[in-house]
């Protein structure tokens, strides 16, 4: 009884304490420290913190504010290391190529030899190109294919034009929608210009036509429509889904197939397996459907994303943890492009507010909104780029934690 009674006291003192707007204190008083961001670390006791947060959680998305951040892609090979090797987690999800990284990894052979180039050529350059993550992708994953705990990658992006679906998606898809008797059911004419016109969406990226997009869409919506009523809910229906997000592409419409795709891909592929989750902060934030401004293209950073409508299906909000990441100052500047400065920090923000001798840290919010009763506070942070928005914002509804790097710096080509 005693122990509950002083367990009470402390929760009703947290309340008292940071329940009055006081996000600056609690940040202040609970950003944990993390030692190092070196992929190679192998002793884990600083990110033990990061762990506990994260609890039993099925899920974790790790996010970037840009993708040419090289710290927070050696933060975050450091981080799927521990959550590998420590945590249970032996699926890792890319924003990338879904049909590459689903079809085309299962036919991978998992040696170094073949990983390698495959992991190059099908996942966003961005990231295979960049020196600070070398190591993830030519070294360790491959790694771990030599031993009893291999790390199983996959991805959940509808724009699927990399190499291996520009050499094999229109072909299967062919075969697929021919077995289930789909020439005869649109017609054989309208049929072969549907073959020529996803060839054309594949090999272009995207850059079709007007004309060919609009009867690409008619046949697409015929297909659909047909494999449902074959009851024929499956691989190649999710594979029609993502061909007509890939036609008319746009943030919310490709988020949308992400949020779809990542559930398929758990609940179909990796039921019972831990995943991570690579992608940038502004596709993994929570809470968009609620953030709202009439800021001129404020709509072009903040909409409907991936991480929000994640949440709102198959209860998945209780098993996933959101971690964003946010730099304090330095330079941003992705693969062969420009660099710029990162935003100077305001003086009454999240990267402010933690303590000036922490070079990388890790606040975890959930516990905020746990033991805080008003936990609705808006506050500034660099989110989800390096620039604040131009409005205030409860982060803490969009991310269960943020990981924190003082000073950024940018991606090297690998030579």
């Amino acid at each position: 009884m005693r122990h509950c009674i002083l367990y009470l006291f402390s929760y009703l003192l947290i309340i008292k304490i940071y329940g009055q707007g006081a996000i600056k204190k609690y940040v202040a008083d609970h950003t944990i420290e993390i030692r190092t961001i070196d992929p190679a670390s192998t002793e884990y006791s600083d990110l033990q913190p990061l762990g506990n947060a994260i609890g039993n959680a099925q899920v974790v998305m790790l996010g970037e504010q840009d993708h040419g951040d090289a710290a927070a892609f050696a933060a975050k090979t450091r981080i799927i290391k521990y959550l590998h090797e420590q945590k249970g987690f032996d699926v890792l999800a890319f924003e990338s190529d879904l049909f590459a990284l689903t079809e085309g990894w299962d036919q991978v052979s998992k040696e170094k030899a073949a990983i390698n180039p495959f992991l190059k050529n099908n996942i966003y350059y961005l990231w295979t190109r960049c020196s600070a993550c070398s190591y993830l992708f030519y070294n360790y994953i491959a790694e771990t294919h030599t031993g009893k705990a291999p790390l199983q990658i996959t991805g959940f992006d509808s724009q699927m034009a990399l190499q291996y679906s520009k050499a094999h998606l229109g072909f299967s898809l062919d075969t697929a929608l021919k077995n289930r008797n789909i020439p005869s059911v649109i017609g054989e004419s309208s049929y072969k210009n549907f073959v020529t016109v996803v060839d054309s969406l594949i090999l272009k990226a995207g850059n079709i036509d007007g004309p060919a997009r609009s009867e690409l869409n008619t046949c697409l919506d015929k297909i659909e429509a047909e494999l449902l009523q074959q009851q024929k809910n499956d691989y190649w229906l999710l594979i029609i889904k993502n061909l007509k997000a890939f036609a008319n592409n746009g943030n919310k419409t490709r988020d949308a197939a992400m949020a779809m795709n990542l559930d398929w891909v758990i609940k179909n592929k990796y039921p019972d397996k831990k995943i991570i989750v690579w992608a940038a902060n502004g596709h993994i934030m929570k809470y968009t459907d609620r953030i709202k401004s009439n800021k001129k293209y404020f709509d072009r950073v903040v909409w409907y994303n991936m991480g929000t409508r994640f949440v709102q299906m198959n209860h998945w909000a209780d098993r996933t943890y959101v971690i964003g990441f946010d730099a304090d100052k330095g330079t941003g500047q992705r693969i062969f492009g420009n660099v710029y400065e990162v935003e100077k920090s305001k003086t009454n923000s999240v990267e402010a507010y933690i303590p000036s001798a922490i070079q990388y840290g890790f606040v975890d919010f959930k516990k905020y909104n746990q033991n805080v009763a008003d936990n609705n506070e808006k506050f500034w942070l660099k989110s989800p780029s390096h620039f604040y928005l131009p409005v205030l914002i409860p982060w803490n509804k969009v991310y269960d934690g943020l990981f924190f790097i003082r000073t950024m710096y940018p991606c090297q080509p690998i030579q």
